[in-house]
């Protein structure tokens, strides 16, 4: 227990001296961590962080903003990636190896694949939103459009096409919702 103590302090120091090579990158409220292995990719004007936030992960704005509340954890390998909006609210733990993603990625026509720089318009995204106390669990996918309820939990390796309108359990790929929590 010592050693994972002493690795844990040694990853939060290292962290928080490399948000130094990040800080033109992101603002944030008091208290936030980042540890080693996490980083944020975009400028001040996209990326918010609230208070007591720990980054073990990754933020990348490819345009567009990424907002995360208070008191979330975004633990080691998962990855945040924006070209539209991905609201994440307060009290979220987002698990190792999440990926959220709010676009494509890629055009789907096959001639704008091939150009080295595609139209944004040509890319298919769509604003995600997590409400508060979201609990994602290991290796799953949130995907474009998706709206999350408060208190809504994502099994592990689910990939999440759609939310629902009230606070469920969502397992699978596609996931479905197969348990309403509240």
């Amino acid at each position: 227990m010592a050693i994972l103590r002493f690795f844990y302090s040694v990853s939060r120091a290292l962290g928080n001296l490399s948000k130094l090579v990040f800080m033109n990158n992101y603002s944030a409220g008091k208290n936030f961590s980042l540890f080693l292995g996490g980083g944020i990719i975009g400028d001040k004007t996209a990326i918010h962080i609230g208070d007591n936030v720990e980054l073990h992960g990754w933020l990348i704005s490819d345009g567009g903003r990424i907002t995360i509340g208070d008191n979330t954890v975004v633990h080691h390998g998962a990855v945040i990636r924006s070209m539209e909006s991905v609201e994440i609210g307060s009290y979220c733990d987002i698990g190792n190896d999440v990926y959220v993603q709010d676009h494509n990625s890629m055009s789907l026509d096959h001639l704008e694949r091939r150009e080295k720089n595609p139209k944004k318009a040509a890319i298919l995204h769509k604003p995600i939103k997590l409400g508060n106390d979201v609990w994602i669990g290991r290796r799953a996918m949130i995907l474009k459009g998706v709206r999350l309820q408060d208190k809504s939990i994502v099994g592990a390796g689910a990939v999440v096409t759609k939310g629902a309108g009230a606070p469920g359990l969502f397992v699978g790929n596609p996931a479905k919702n197969v348990r309403a929590l509240g």
